[in-house]
């Protein structure tokens, strides 16, 4: 939990930077080591719910007092999409 909340910090302070820079990447690295025991076990379905809840974040409203915010999840998507269209940054 708290490599989660300390991760979400560093994303909430980098929000304002290119999601293709290699900052960015670096923080997605961080995000989908933490994620990797997760994904390792499983399922398809249960990624695809995962993925679906923590989307929808932002609807949690504030009594949810998560450190993963929408914008996290904004970011991280923005950084993967930026990776995936070969956008990084040398």
């Amino acid at each position: 939990a708290q490599a989660w909340a300390d991760l979400a910090g560093d994303i909430r302070a980098a929000l304002d930077i290119d999601p293709g820079s290699k900052a960015a990447q670096a923080l997605l690295d961080r995000w989908s080591a933490l994620l990797a025991p997760f994904k390792r076990v499983a399922s398809s379905e249960q990624q695809r719910a995962a993925q679906d809840m923590w989307s929808r974040v932002g609807e949690w409203g504030a009594g949810a007092n998560q450190p993963v915010t929408q914008p996290v999840v904004d970011f991280i998507k923005a950084a993967n999409a930026a990776r995936q269209a070969g956008k990084v940054t040398k």
